[in-house]
């Protein structure tokens, strides 16, 4: 953690690019903003506030925990975070350890996991077809059975991530996010990745 620094755009990124060259995301990415449906290509630094009219992306609650961009073509390997404003009460940030998640498993569940491939949906998505619909079901599910119309892009991932240098496995995938294991039993894969 650095305190009390102040970067613009540019300065962000140069300090991001030291650290690690990026990959960026250039595709059509639906996000949702005040309810009105926008395609932009995203920028190199996203705003992200749940501040009124503040580049609020993420609409005015808190996320739950997640990686980004795990429902892209390719997922972002981390993220920095730069806090502009914070408020005097709230706003904590946590963080999880998805190497150790992964540590922690037994064996024969390491073993098992290990060529899973996950699809990861946009939850913004799903969001907006359920505010849209009153047929939507009521809230982004955290599995996709097979009756549940596919909304969006599905871009199939590995269950675990490896990291390119020190070869160390991690959990690739999020809290409360809409989920669906390629070629798995879904009733096996609601049960397993609900633990």
């Amino acid at each position: 953690m650095f305190k009390n620094k102040h970067l613009n755009r540019k300065k962000l990124l140069s300090f991001a690019v030291y650290i690690k060259s990026l990959t960026l995301i250039y595709v059509q990415i639906i996000l949702y903003w005040q309810h009105n449906r926008i395609r932009v290509t995203p920028p190199d630094v996203v705003p992200v506030s749940n501040a009124v009219r503040q580049g609020d992306y993420t609409g005015h609650g808190e996320l739950s925990l997640h990686a980004d961009h795990l429902w892209s073509p390719q997922p972002s390997f981390g993220s920095l975070l730069y806090a502009i404003e914070l408020p005097e009460d709230g706003g904590q940030t946590a963080w999880f350890n998805t190497l150790k998640a992964y540590e922690v498993l037994d064996r024969d569940t390491q073993k098992h996991i290990d060529e899973l491939q996950l699809i990861t949906y946009n939850p913004f998505v799903r969001r907006q077809q359920i505010h849209n619909d009153t047929n939507g079901y009521g809230s982004s599910p955290l599995y996709r059975f097979k009756d549940q119309p596919i909304i969006g892009h599905a871009y199939p991932h590995p269950l675990l991530r490896t990291h390119p240098e020190s070869g160390r496995k991690a959990l690739g995938l999020n809290a409360r996010s809409e989920v669906e294991l390629v070629n798995y039993d879904a009733q096996a894969s609601s049960a397993r990745l609900s633990i």
